[in-house]
């Protein structure tokens, strides 16, 4: 296994562009619990072998409007097929990193997305291990987008999956209490784990052979998952990369003075303009740039 340890330093550390042409593309279609999604069954020269490929899966209704700093729920069923061959959204964030690479992300709270990479060996009746990635950047930035999960699906034999979480404010802000209660980004990684229990096995992967592993604030997380037990039965194994929960940027004493902080430089007090909506009801009518 020394050589896959290897290769998840690496996938830890590589950013990458990814442009297909439709002579690269071949639909492939898969029936879930999202809709019919069709991605793509690509050749990868380098591995002299196919994978198929599907960016932008739809795992949860997206956090606008009233599901704002609200628990994610999981995706209806899509009467139409959905096309997953682009990358979705990238959760809202400061990305002054985004200048340093040669990536075009688009920035938007609808950004509940996942990726899948299957290798063409993996099928229903012939399945493998899956691997589901949780991208780092102190719960403020990143994006599972930004990780290649083909080359590590061929090589290892295995399914990749790779997530977006909300970050932040968006995706943490907490009063303490039940008006903001928190932690909606890690709800978000349980929400995807769910949506791969329920649909994997139609890719080609095992979900009783699931492993979660993640690099920094994704490593934390990972740790968060296995501690918790609202996360029973959705994975068997876990890698922790530079990460662990109780690592002090890994959780936040008195929550609380942030939303107040935020609260009046929003104008979202009992002096603003909105006054007769509580303090949640009006952060909901922001903008996320806001």
């Amino acid at each position: 296994m020394t050589w896959l340890f290897i290769f998840l330093l690496h996938f830890n550390s590589i950013g990458f562009t990814l442009q297909l042409t439709p002579s690269e593309c071949k639909p492939v279609q898969i029936d879930t619990t999202s809709g019919v999604l069709e991605g793509c069954d690509i050749y990868v020269e380098s591995r002299q072998a196919n994978v198929k490929q599907f960016l932008g899966v739809p795992y949860a209704e997206q956090p606008i409007g009233h599901r704002r700093f609200r628990r994610p729920e999981l995706k209806k069923r899509s009467r139409e097929v959905v096309i997953t061959k682009e990358f979705g959204n990238i959760c809202p964030q400061n990305h002054g990193w985004l200048n340093s690479v040669d990536v075009n992300f688009t920035i938007g709270e609808d950004c509940l997305w996942l990726n899948l990479y299957a290798p063409e060996s993996a099928s229903e009746n012939r399945t493998v291990d899956v691997m589901f990635f949780i991208h780092g950047g102190s719960y403020l930035d990143g994006t599972g987008s930004y990780y290649e999960g083909k080359h590590l699906a061929l090589v290892g034999n295995v399914v990749v999956v790779t997530i977006n979480y909300r970050l932040g404010l968006l995706g943490f802000l907490s009063s303490e209490d039940s008006t903001l209660m928190g932690n909606y980004g890690l709800w978000d990684q349980l929400m995807a784990l769910q949506w791969v229990q329920k649909n994997i096995k139609k890719f080609g992967g095992n979900p009783k052979r699931v492993t979660i592993f993640g690099n920094s604030a994704g490593s934390s997380s990972v740790g968060i998952l296995a501690l918790s037990p609202k996360s029973k039965g959705l994975f068997r194994r876990i890698i922790t990369q530079s990460g662990s929960p109780l690592t002090p940027w890994a959780f936040v004493r008195n929550p609380r003075r942030f939303v107040e902080k935020l609260s009046h430089s929003v104008h979202c007090t009992r002096d603003s303009k909105v006054e007769d909506f509580p303090l949640v009801d009006c952060m909901r009518l922001l903008t996320a740039e806001e």
